[in-house]
């Protein structure tokens, strides 16, 4: 999935670049979810 930093939401009118700090704490909490899964198989 993708977004233009630059761009402003169109759902919350702010800028996009917003969202980045929320998306790099989703993916590394979900890399670390992964990670957990793949030692407990």
């Amino acid at each position: 999935m993708g977004y233009a930093e630059e761009q402003q939401s169109t759902l919350w009118g702010f800028e996009n670049s917003q969202y980045t700090s929320l998306i790099k704490a989703s993916e590394e909490l979900l890399a670390k979810k992964v990670a957990e899964f793949k030692r407990n198989r």
